[in-house]
């Protein structure tokens, strides 16, 4: 391999460092409303990052499997914070049918796209 390649590929490893660390820094400016979530309970933002006012799903968990059809949070989610140690399946689908995915918990998701999965969730369920 020579130098120019080699020079060539570390140029593009480095960038796409560097990209993924910035993809990944909220703006400065953008509100992060993580601390208005309820102990206990998963938050759901309509924004990526945090920056929308926190929707919770009441009463949780006596509810474990709920579908978004009739909700304002059907197919919106842009970002999570699982404030519970309860993780919880989304699914694509109402009624927990189509793809889904796995938010564990205590975790905190802020740009949901970042995964494939911004405004995709239509029910959920703890497990």
């Amino acid at each position: 391999m020579s130098l120019k390649v080699k020079i060539s590929s570390a140029t593009v490893a480095l960038g796409l460092l560097v990209a993924a660390a910035l993809a990944g820094a909220a703006p400065a400016n953008a509100a992060d409303n993580r601390n208005q979530c309820e102990q206990g309970k998963p938050c759901f933002f309509i924004t990526a990052d945090f920056a929308s006012a926190p929707w919770a799903i009441s009463p949780w968990p006596t509810q474990p499997d709920i579908s978004l059809d009739a909700h304002p949070l059907n197919n919106q989610v842009s970002s999570i914070n699982m404030r519970t140690g309860r993780s919880m399946t989304i699914w694509d689908s109402w009624n927990g049918t189509g793809p889904s995915a796995t938010v564990a918990g205590w975790n905190a998701l802020g740009n949901l796209a970042y995964v494939g999965w911004n405004d995709r969730i239509s029910s959920l369920k703890t497990i």
